[in-house]
């Protein structure tokens, strides 16, 4: 009647403290017919006392994974040099992002890298990712941009808007630091649906004005600081694509 193998009896006293229930709720075999339901493969990964991390996956081999629950393999993988590696490149970033974060999609959870103290105040101990997007466009982003960014950080259109693509990305004015951008890397994917994803902001104040002071000028005569042709040949063309709207040339 003892729901836990000899095996993970073995393993739970190599796993740290903080994942230990975590670890103890998923190798739970009483449970595991439920929670693989219409599942093949189900897994997560754990922290163990030697600074190791570890994958546990179960999966089931039975030829209809709506049949009878009756055979499943599991399996152990040792993924300290992965998580090394990722760390490093998190690492690195730290000095290049306003913020960062892993989203697990499947299970819509997040893990924390990288918050400013503003980003941390906001978000408290919410452990969504889905609402922790939401309650951070809605208390950083203006309003103007509110419908916009809202949007964007809806994760149930995200695999599908990053069909053929690598990354996705948008920019916004924020309340606390001006342009923000935001960034939607995947860094794992089945059956062309994203299951992980990195998200990444960049505080692009001085970038963004940069921009649009480069734009300025090139618009605008050095003398009188009043637009030039280039801008009204521009003006021009947007008018003139409106709907309803009759463009008749202007001849000298």
């Amino acid at each position: 009647n003892d729901p836990h193998t000899s095996v993970n009896k073995e393993v739970a006293k190599k796993i740290a403290e903080e994942d230990f229930d975590k670890f103890w709720d998923y190798t739970n075999l009483s449970t595991l017919e439920e929670r693989m339901k219409e599942k093949r493969v189900i897994t997560s990964e754990f922290m163990c006392k030697e600074d190791e991390w570890i994958r546990a996956m179960y999966i089931r081999i039975d030829d209809d994974i709506n049949g009878p629950f009756n055979k499943v393999a599991y399996t152990l993988q040792n993924i300290t040099n992965e998580r090394k590696r990722e760390y490093q490149v998190y690492n690195a970033m730290t000095h290049l992002v306003y913020s960062l974060h892993i989203f697990d999609l499947e299970n819509d959870t997040m893990e924390r890298l990288i918050e400013s103290d503003i980003l941390k105040q906001i978000i408290g101990n919410e452990e969504s990712a889905q609402k922790m997007s939401n309650i951070i466009i809605k208390a950083t982003c203006k309003d103007e941009f509110l419908d916009m960014m809202l949007e964007f950080v809806d994760l149930s259109t995200v695999s599908k808007r990053m069909e053929g693509k690598t990354f996705l990305t948008c920019e916004f004015l924020g309340k606390y630091h001006g342009w923000t951008r935001m960034s939607f890397i995947p860094i794992e994917m089945k059956n062309n649906q994203v299951k992980k994803m990195l998200i990444t902001t960049e505080i692009i104040d001085s970038e963004k004005n940069e921009i649009i002071n480069l734009i300025y000028k090139s618009n605008t005569d050095e003398l009188t600081r009043l637009y030039n042709r280039r801008k009204y040949e521009d003006d021009l063309i947007d008018y003139s694509e409106l709907d309803g709207y009759e463009f008749e040339e202007l001849v000298d």
